[in-house]
């Protein structure tokens, strides 16, 4: 079975348009994840609060709706640790040893993150460049997370060389069952 390739963008000399370069310009299935988070060790006050940015950041844009003419409801995505989980992170933070090995488990656990963003092409380098664009809908999307598309990590697998995985009705369909599957939080409208 093949794997999805994976691109940090963001280790990659020359930054993310350079890295697009490197894609084939092949029917693919496609997906964005967030950047890999640091950690920062140099302190128990740093470790903190690099670890309580990790927990808050967002996982999907913020969507409003308009109820009627007099309501507005605004749905969030926020994750926070509660007051008694903060005050014993700030305890076990005292513990370069404990620091070190919350590092490591994060570390660890970023490949089980959802991703961002699935879509499906039947150019894999043109669509990304497209979705690098400063005013693309993705781009523009992720920004309002404070989250930079051009530090993120794509992971890709290409299509097989047949007539079926060119119409673009069969890469749909594979789209939509991979985004209901893994349930990316950035995606505008699904299939």
């Amino acid at each position: 079975m093949e794997a999805f390739k994976r691109i940090d963008f963001s280790s990659i000399r020359g930054g993310a348009l350079t890295a697009c370069q490197r894609l084939p310009e092949s029917p693919a299935i496609y997906a964005f994840f967030a950047p890999v988070p640091v950690i920062s060790n140099l302190s128990p006050e740093t470790f903190v609060s690099s670890v309580l940015d990790v927990v808050q950041h967002r996982s999907s844009p913020s969507h409003t709706k308009t109820l009627g003419s007099l309501h507005q409801v605004r749905l969030d995505n926020q994750s926070d640790l509660s007051e008694y989980k903060r005050e014993r992170l700030e305890e076990h933070a005292q513990s370069e040893a404990f620091r070190v090995f919350l590092v490591d488990v994060i570390a660890s656990a970023v490949p089980l993150r959802a991703p961002l963003y699935v879509g499906q092409t039947g150019g894999l380098r043109r669509r990304i460049k497209d979705h690098l664009a400063p005013g693309s809908g993705l781009a523009t999307r992720l920004r309002s997370a404070d989250i930079q598309i051009e530090n993120c990590t794509l992971a890709y697998r290409l299509m097989p060389d047949s007539d079926l995985y060119k119409d673009e009705q069969t890469l749909t369909l594979i789209e939509e069952i991979v985004t209901r599957l893994i349930r990316p939080g950035f995606v505008g409208r699904i299939g």
